[in-house]
């Protein structure tokens, strides 16, 4: 038995390990072949005069793109700017004669005061570019003549790009970038001092709510069990019911009836939303569960009463399915009575899925607190998420939802090992 159970540690261990690297290599692919920049910051780029341009960061440490796409082009930010940008260098024009070219365009539009000569900058055909500039040098202003004929040198300079120019090049980007920021700002100390009394509220939330749930869904099955043809009906219905209700309505019910006196003092049975303060990091978890249990009674009873409804289907359920199987016929020629026969064979062979399930309700919990811990004002994981949204905080989303993965996979074995305990046949064959 000690044996099996470090072999099976193991083998789940390696399992564990070779999930987390293929998410890892999904993830680097990804952002390996990705081009996409986000906008950092705004910079003053120095050139005869002065153009403002807004620095961005690259994907990942490499990035893949043509080599007639200079790498230099994700620092553009207007989008338009850039597109233009695209279009004179696949016509072949050099990066950094286009970046004289948006000068000369900017110092044409300062000597015509008027900037009507702007819409040059976004201008992506050569030909038109010739035909406008050429325009340009008509009138007899000594500068807008000098510049028209800047411009012209450089279009004549545009050779056609060749077949070699379209093989991909790889640019390093070295530390500034966005997936190096991410992954270092994730285990920032303050990220970790929020996220900590955060996970502890929403563990014993989830905690009162597993409970609750498998508790009233085996307790509703058994009463299924033990009623007639037209009481298990309605009992069916009514879980059917309770399973496809909105939570969040069930939320906002409960916290208009049950936490005042305003209808009746009667209804006055929990605390309100908000009862409580936000508690500091170094908040035991053993005090939190202590203290604040009262506070979250409510909410959990809330997220349990779908969960109840569904785990009572899936009890029922199974137990509809187990009685069709020819061995209960069998056990009722024998003269066993119904409740035997629910007891001591049909339970048992159902029971042996639900150990996975149950050991899967929990990670979804985790998952699934973005509205009611809003709802009830606890400031939990469900709450930091959407204040993570809010905020476009990527790298504490990212904190959130590799915990919420590495606890799925690690409660999925569990509930493997669990399994092969209950059904002898797996053991066997493992």
């Amino acid at each position: 038995m000690k044996a099996g159970l470090i072999r099976y540690s193991l083998k789940a261990l390696l399992s564990f390990l070779k999930v987390v690297l293929k998410v890892t290599l999904t993830i680097l692919t990804l952002y390996f072949l990705s081009i996409v920049v986000r906008k950092e910051e705004i910079i003053e780029v120095t050139t005869s005069s002065s153009v403002l341009f807004k620095t961005q960061q690259p994907a990942f440490y490499f990035s893949l793109s043509p080599s007639w796409y200079d790498a230099r082009l994700s620092l553009i930010a207007p989008s338009q700017l850039k597109k233009t940008g695209i279009a004179l260098m696949r016509n072949g024009m050099s990066y950094e004669d286009w970046m004289k070219w948006q000068d000369y365009v900017t110092r044409l539009s300062n000597i015509d005061g008027q900037g009507s000569n702007e819409s040059l900058r976004y201008i992506d055909d050569l030909n038109v570019v010739k035909q406008r500039v050429s325009e340009l040098i008509s009138p007899t202003n000594d500068g807008v003549k000098q510049l028209g004929a800047q411009m012209l040198q450089l279009v004549s300079k545009v050779r056609p790009l060749k077949f070699s120019d379209w093989f991909p090049e790889i640019h390093y980007w070295g530390k500034k970038n966005e997936f190096h920021q991410t992954m270092f700002n994730t285990f920032d100390g303050e990220r970790l001092s929020v996220f900590r009394p955060a996970l502890k509220l929403s563990a014993i939330l989830s905690l009162f709510a597993f409970l609750f749930s498998v508790i009233g869904g085996t307790l509703i099955a058994l009463i299924y069990m033990n009623c007639s043809g037209m009481w298990q009906k309605i009992i069916n219905f009514k879980l059917q019911l309770f399973y496809v209700f909105p939570v969040f309505c069930l939320a906002i019910l409960a916290v208009q009836f049950l936490t005042s006196s305003y209808y009746s003092p009667l209804l006055n049975l929990f605390p309100g939303p908000g009862a409580f303060l936000m508690l500091s990091s170094d908040s035991s978890f053993l005090s939190l569960l202590v203290n604040q249990s009262a506070y979250m009674i409510l909410a959990a009873i809330i997220i349990a009463i779908p969960l109840s409804a569904g785990i009572a289907l899936r009890w029922i359920g199974g137990m509809n399915s187990e009685m069709t199987n020819p061995y209960i016929t069998t056990l009722r020629s024998k003269g066993l009575s119904e409740r035997k026969i629910y007891k001591r064979h049909i339970l048992r062979n159902v029971a042996i899925p639900m150990v996975i399930y149950f050991a899967m309700l929990l990670p979804a919990l985790l998952s699934g607190l973005v509205l009611i811990e809003n709802i009830f004002a606890i400031g939990g994981i469900g709450r930091l998420t959407l204040q993570c949204v809010m905020n476009r905080d990527l790298s504490s989303l990212l904190l959130i939802v590799g915990f919420i993965v590495i606890v799925s996979i690690v409660f999925n074995k569990i509930g493997i090992f669990f399994t092969r305990i209950v059904d002898p046949r797996l053991k066997e064959r493992a």
